[in-house]
């Protein structure tokens, strides 16, 4: 099919993508440190984490859209 094209993913998705993933990552972190009692570490560092990681995705998904737009 010459005319088909991947679907474009929504701004707000992406957007949500990040704050779910520092969510996650902090929340994971916030749990390990009541555990082992080192409550603003280990939060922080999955925050961060998260955030890194969520931010590597989109510029990742960006790449690949802007890759797809140079190849016709």
């Amino acid at each position: 099919m010459k005319g088909f094209q991947p679907p474009r993913q929504d701004p707000l998705a992406i957007g949500l993508t990040i704050v779910v993933s520092t969510a996650v990552f902090g929340l994971i972190g916030w749990w390990i440190d009541k555990q082992i009692g080192t409550f603003p570490l280990l939060m922080t560092l999955g925050a961060v984490v998260g955030f890194a990681t969520s931010l590597y995705r989109t510029i990742l998904l960006l790449r690949n859209l802007d890759n797809d737009g140079k190849q016709e």
